[in-house]
């Protein structure tokens, strides 16, 4: 006896059965009541792409607040798959040491290097293209944010961009900062600051020094160098201040640094700003973290710390990710999420993690819902 496959459907088949069923037409209360019950968010995106109604649904603005729910979700390490030879990338759960075989939706996004390519920053991941137009793409629902390019001279690309907020949750009061180079001086960066509503990038005048980071925290963008200094970006006076010359703080631990240590900067659940430490060495690893205190003169002084209580802190070389374990018990608390292993600081020891797939970048990200692309002014110029 022969049997018959089933045949397979396409996805577009699959949607016109389901809009001829009337399913495509439930109630509004009855498809609010299934978004409301669904906690992945491959799923909730799964459910925007159904058909035109339900994706109306998703994006209506009393979601905002599930949107936003939705958020608060653990970071996932996005890695390209070296299977594919690096044309696809995949999901990591480094809480559940799971990899998902969702697939994102990079749209052609360029991923030859996702820790070359300008980064990620609240769940996007940026890149620019020879103009130094800027593009941000959702890699959970395929969106994409188009800013302006930044005007300068020929033979410029753009290093890093980091946002201050989320633009699918603050369209209109986003801000952003992209360091920058010539090709033939990769050491000196050059910084250019956005503002939503703004007609126009500002360059920000600073001493030209190699920038490693940044990150934005409590209303101003923050630099640090391979000098051991942070500064902060004022985008009035469109220059920097140099607030804490953290050289004190390695030549006291001496014992525990070298030149290739790497330094991040991340802010804790309850808004403090922590500086990690960690040494090159996988089998000495040593990792160090202190408190940022703020003095009269806005400025930082270092204390160092033995515990960072319920927090888990996810770092690359990209950006870095806090979240509480008393939100996320999957977490592990007092915890360093590293792409290559989770460091417990109580214990001082890494488990290291192994993914199932070869990668060849990774990265960690924060899941975000977006389903509208937004394009901002294109003529554009640097002030």
């Amino acid at each position: 006896m022969i049997t018959k496959k089933p045949k397979t459907r396409t996805v577009e088949e699959a949607i016109s059965t389901l809009e001829g069923s009337g399913w495509a037409w439930l109630p509004r209360d009855i498809l609010d009541l299934i978004l409301e019950r669904l906690i992945q968010i491959k799923d909730y995106i799964r459910f925007g792409v159904v058909c035109k109604h339900w994706r109306s649904i998703a994006l209506h603005q009393n979601m905002q607040s599930r949107l936003e729910s939705c958020h608060k979700l653990p970071p996932l390490m996005i890695f390209i798959n070296q299977y594919d030879n690096g044309t696809s990338v995949a999901l990591h759960s480094g809480t559940q040491d799971k990899t998902s075989r969702f697939k994102l939706k990079l749209n052609g996004f360029p991923i030859y290097d996702l820790t070359k390519d300008c980064g990620s920053s609240h769940g996007w991941l940026a890149y620019a293209d020879a103009t130094l137009e800027v593009t941000l793409l959702n890699p959970f629902t395929g969106c994409t944010i188009t800013l302006p390019p930044v005007r300068t001279t020929h033979g410029h690309y753009i290093k890093k961009v980091v946002l201050s907020a989320d633009p699918s949750l603050c369209p209109d009061d986003f801000e952003a900062l992209v360091m920058y180079m010539h090709y033939s001086c990769t050491k000196l960066i050059k910084l250019a600051h956005f503002k939503s509503g703004q007609d126009a990038w500002t360059r920000i005048d600073h001493r030209r020094m190699e920038l490693s980071y940044a990150m934005y925290y409590r209303g101003k963008f923050l630099i640090w160098n391979d000098h051991c200094e942070i500064c902060s970006v004022d985008d009035s006076s469109k220059g920097t201040k140099v607030l804490l010359d953290y050289r004190w703080v390695l030549l006291a631990y001496r014992s525990l640094y070298v030149q290739d240590s790497r330094i991040y900067l991340v802010e804790s659940s309850k808004g403090d700003l922590l500086l990690i430490m960690k040494g090159p060495s996988s089998e000495d690893l040593h990792i160090n973290v202190f408190k940022l205190l703020s003095d009269l003169n806005n400025e930082f002084k270092c204390l160092k710390i033995e515990s960072i209580g319920y927090d888990a802190l996810f770092l690359d070389r990209n950006q870095s990710i806090c979240v509480s374990a008393l939100e996320f018990p999957e977490c592990h608390p007092n915890s360093i999420y590293f792409v290559n292993g989770t460091f417990n600081l109580e214990n001082q020891k890494m488990h290291w993690r192994y993914l199932s797939i070869p990668t060849l970048s990774a990265i960690w990200s924060s899941p975000t819902i977006c389903f509208e692309n937004r394009l901002y002014q294109q003529q554009m110029r640097v002030l």
